[in-house]
């Protein structure tokens, strides 16, 4: 288990739950960053494939285009892979 891991579970079982975090200040942990990664990556895609550019005119245009699906996974390094599913 990683030391992000131990770290997160120390912070998420704490016995006093004034010295505990909460659920929107541990999912700011370290251990969620490549999630974080891979929904920002998503969002990017789902916002180009809808065309929201300037006027937010859909211009067909971009990755996810036509309504493709894909998976998005975030490595222990940070860095996204997306897997297109056909």
């Amino acid at each position: 288990m990683s030391s992000d891991a131990l770290d997160l579970l120390d912070r998420m079982l704490l016995y006093d739950h004034a010295q505990r975090g909460t659920a929107q200040e541990l999912m700011q942990h370290p251990y969620f960053a490549g999630v974080r990664a891979a929904e920002d990556v998503r969002r990017r895609e789902e916002e180009q494939a809808a065309g929201q550019g300037p006027g937010g005119a859909a211009n067909g245009e971009g990755a996810g285009a036509g309504g493709q699906a894909a998976v998005y996974f975030a490595g222990e390094d940070g860095e996204v892979e997306v897997q297109r599913l056909s």
